[in-house]
């Protein structure tokens, strides 16, 4: 029992600390974006296609540069797998596609507003997930929870409507905002498969390995869509030191987002994303001096308790759901015991004796499967 209690508050204590990390990472990067993509500031640069492209370049730089790093060190870096190397740059494009898009967002909508109506991203993330399969399981609660969520978002982009201003074009940035989180959905399960599966080719990656070979991936598709409709001018040195603050901010995001994932679900990790909007918002008030209505908090405050409903009804460690012995061993290895460990003879003997070590042989296989869980969820941070 003090096994089980320390394991579940060291799981807790790492989630927190993640989840700090990546708020104030998101914070401050969406600031920095949105203050350079605004033509009226002192310092911007308001090409979201090519800004999206040059920090994520900039972010891949740093991220192989931090890889070498490690590589000297510790010598342990995979520097290159064909399977792992297609996977990440999937990742990386979904990426790169949805960060353009949310940052093209901001031209139509307010940074609060936009925060606002990304808060119903768990409803297509948890669509996303039954389709292929992946935890969390559909149960009744979980469906309430996604209603309240989808009702949220609703009353959000009605409040807006109603009360819709010059210097937004909502039509335009509902369908750039549905576009991003379908996208975002879409990356979201593939990331939960690639780190959760056992077969996965990047499973034993670091999330520093993983965030090198997605980040620069994910300049591609906004470089293309930034030829296709923008002409942004060269860059300057404020504008530079403006983009190295975010790249700082999207690595931090990027990593404790794989990191949340890896210990969680796509769902969870979505929901986790809700809670970080109220800063946000908090932000496009105080800096950017954002207007909102009373159907707007309205329905965030119910996407918000959609948010506490769905942490009441689901358990966020995947670690501590009950799993099968063959969906961690192979069949052969559970008919023979676990590796290296002394076992009765199950091939001799009486029946009873036979049965006997059996049964010893599945329990401490199911025991060295829970032993190996835990002990994975316990690793370091990155």
């Amino acid at each position: 029992m003090v096994h089980a209690s320390n394991f579940v508050s060291n799981f807790v204590l790492q989630i927190l600390v993640l989840l700090i990390f990546w708020w104030i990472a998101a914070a401050v990067t969406t600031i920095e974006i949105k203050s350079l993509l605004s033509p009226g500031e002192d310092v911007s640069y308001p090409y979201p296609f090519a800004l999206t492209g040059f920090t994520n370049l900039l972010c891949g730089a740093c991220a192989w540069a931090a890889l070498g790093v490690q590589g000297v060190h510790t010598k342990s870096v995979t520097w290159f797998s064909r399977k792992g190397l297609l996977v990440a740059t999937t990742l990386g494009i979904l990426q790169g596609c949805e960060y353009g898009l949310l940052n093209l967002a901001l031209h139509d909508l307010t940074l609060s507003l936009r925060q606002m109506i990304m808060a119903t991203s768990a409803v297509y993330t948890f669509v996303t997930a039954q389709f292929y399969g992946l935890p969390p399981a559909f149960n009744f609660k979980r469906l309430g929870c996604m209603i309240l969520l989808g009702l949220g978002g609703f009353a959000q982009g009605w409040a807006a409507h109603i009360a819709e201003e010059k210097q937004i074009n909502l039509t335009r940035g509902l369908i750039v905002i549905v576009i991003a989180l379908t996208i975002s959905s879409q990356r979201w399960a593939l990331a939960q498969l690639t780190f959760q599966h056992e077969s996965s080719p990047c499973k034993d990656y670091s999330k520093i390995e993983m965030s090198a070979r997605m980040l620069p991936a994910a300049a591609v598709p906004c470089f293309i869509m930034s030829a296709a409709t923008e002409a942004p001018p060269t860059i300057d040195g404020p504008v530079l030191g403006k983009m190295l603050i975010a790249v700082v901010g999207i690595l931090v995001i990027t990593t404790t987002e794989l990191k949340l994932i890896h210990m969680t679900s796509s769902t969870t990790g979505v929901v986790f994303t809700l809670l970080h909007n109220i800063p946000l918002i908090l932000c496009g008030v105080i800096f950017f001096h954002d207007k909102i209505e009373g159907g707007q908090i309205a329905g965030f405050l119910l996407t918000l308790l959609g948010s506490f409903f769905y942490a009441l009804c689901t358990d966020i460690s995947t670690t501590l759901e009950p799993i099968e012995e063959s969906q961690l061993l192979p069949e052969n290895e559970l008919e023979q015991g676990v590796i290296g460990m002394e076992l009765p003879d199950a091939t001799t003997g009486t029946k009873g004796e036979k049965d006997s070590a059996c049964e010893f042989s599945t329990n401490n296989v199911r025991e060295r499967c829970f032993d190996e869980r835990s002990h994975g969820s316990n690793n370091s941070l990155m």
